[in-house]
């Protein structure tokens, strides 16, 4: 896509700044058009100033807000990226998320411009799963690494770490197309900079994040001002607690008294992103996604616990079920302050599976319904973080059944929606996903459920959604078993049926047996 080539996409973004954040300044709708529209060719990706502002985020997921332009100004500080440089990473302990993100990262000089930059874009391949969540288990481990020297990428360097056996399917061809992509949008910025009546310059930079914040604050009149506390009980027994602080011009987030735990782990800065993106929700439209917007959080998350951890064991279940435990809990300290604002629950988060064969896995997810909502009803199988934060090209994919079937020896008989898995009410909750498949080889099932293994109650009197769950039906046997703990692994044989069960959302308003569900 060439910048700018989509004109009725272009007036309809503009039309929403206008009448939803407020910009003081036409030039900062504008500049932001152009940012969104820049980024909107890489997908989940991010531009950076050099001195480690944050212009830009297009998020997949709410620790992306803040680990994704951190790991730009990382690789910029540790690697000197000059023009056309590249680094790459996916370590979570140095800005990454999960191991099967990889993050890739380029520099940027221009003179026109009168100041440096810093692209990254962030990949996501399906998840190795440890049944245990320790990280070593997951894939290969990439420190901030050089990449590419004036445009030119390390062969060498990118086959050897995807000779890795932990490493993704087709790492190499797909990292050598996404950086094609990111040359393609480093051009296109190159023009602009060039261009004398573009906004595109340094100063304008700096106007428009003051913009933002000023936009941002405009936002936060719907949020009530005042102290609250709140605390959560993960089922291992650990708890997380929440300080809440809102003033007119910032919010205080101290998770002081929080424990920690071998299970569940965030980072500091997976801890932030969280935060920002559960306020979002909460003030119910999309904003800036800058450092503008960002200056307004203070969060303060305890060293060596659950919220800012230097371990290895967990993470994958921090960026899963530890963001949306802090949702949860940003919600309810509001609610504290002002009742009015409680809102249906989110079954919570995708549930991932893996099977694992001799020669080949198959590695997927279970997205759950979302929860009912006034005058509408929930969303089957529905990627629950990304109203007004993310793009379509962010969301999760689907392999075809005839792939899958091609490359592991699976049939599937199944794959479709979880009919009954959304809560009955007035307005029902959407359905989860539902799989179901033969096994063609012995092997072994890992799954991670997370939030999605519990049941998700109902709004104003609505019918709580359905679990997610599994079920394994052994060849001849009239009897099935059930598993329904949050991440566990089970062996199979071959001729076993194995049926997977997402999670429905939770339905809005009583329920009565007239009401017919659709």
């Amino acid at each position: 896509m060439t910048l700018g080539s989509n004109s009725s996409a272009t007036v309809s973004s503009q039309a929403i700044i206008r009448k939803s954040w407020n910009f003081d300044l036409i030039r900062s709708e504008t500049l932001h058009r152009i940012l969104d529209d820049l980024l909107a060719q890489l997908g989940c990706s991010a531009l950076v100033m050099n001195g480690g502002q944050t212009l830009h985020v297009r998020a997949a997921t709410p620790a992306d807000l803040a680990t994704l332009p951190h790991a730009a100004a990382l690789c910029s500080q540790y690697l000197h990226l000059k023009n056309g440089d590249g680094a790459i990473l996916n370590d979570p302990l140095s800005s990454g998320t999960t191991l099967s993100d990889f993050t890739l990262v380029m520099g940027l000089e221009t003179e026109n411009l009168g100041t440096d930059l810093l692209l990254a874009k962030r990949i996501s391949f399906p998840q190795r799963l440890s049944a245990q969540d320790k990280l070593d288990d997951q894939g290969v481990r990439v420190p901030p690494t050089p990449l590419a020297t004036r445009g030119v990428l390390n062969l060498d360097l990118l086959n050897a770490v995807s000779a890795h056996p932990f490493a993704p399917k087709n790492l190499a061809e797909t990292i050598q197309t996404a950086w094609a992509e990111m040359q393609q949008t480093a051009f296109d910025i190159m023009q602009l900079a060039r261009d004398p009546g573009s906004e595109f310059k340094r100063m304008h930079f700096r106007r428009y994040l003051e913009d933002s914040s000023q936009a941002f604050e405009s936002l936060m009149t719907r949020l009530p001002l005042g102290h609250s506390m709140v605390t959560a009980t993960l089922p291992t027994g650990e708890m997380m607690k929440l300080q809440l602080d809102v003033s007119e011009k910032s919010l205080n987030f101290d998770f002081a008294g929080t424990e920690s735990s071998e299970n569940l782990a965030l980072t500091e800065l997976e801890t932030f992103g969280a935060c920002i993106a559960a306020t979002v929700r909460l003030i119910g439209q999309s904003v800036p996604m800058n450092s503008g917007t960002f200056e307004h959080f203070r969060v303060s998350a305890p060293a060596r616990t659950m919220v800012s951890t230097r371990g290895l064991a967990g993470l994958f279940n921090g960026v899963t079920t530890g963001t949306a435990t802090i949702a949860e809990l940003v919600q309810n300290a509001f609610i504290r302050l002002n009742p009015a604002m409680k809102k249906p629950s989110e079954a919570g988060v995708d549930a991932f599976f893996e099977f694992r064969f001799a020669d080949s896995a198959y590695r997927g997810r279970l997205t759950p319904g979302s929860a009912a909502r006034k005058g509408e009803e929930g969303l089957d199988a529905f990627a629950t973080w990304s109203s007004g934060m993310i793009s379509d090209a962010c969301l999760p994919t689907h392999s075809s059944i005839e792939k899958i079937e091609q490359e592991c020896p699976v049939r599937f008989s199944m794959a479709g929606l979880n009919a009954g898995s959304g809560g009955k009410g007035r307005a029902r909750g959407g359905h989860g996903r539902l799989l179901q498949l033969t096994a063609q080889m012995d092997g072994v099932l890992i799954w991670n459920f997370g939030r999605s293994f519990q049941t998700h109650p109902g709004f104003e009197g609505g019918k709580a959604g359905g679990a997610g769950k599994i079920s394994i039906k052994k060849l001849g046997d009239e009897h099935e078993t059930l598993f329904d703990t949050g991440q566990g692994e089970s062996s199979f044989s071959k001729g076993d049926e194995i049926t997977l069960y997402g999670a429905g959302g939770g339905a809005l308003g009583g329920y009565h047996d007239s009401n017919s569900e659709s």
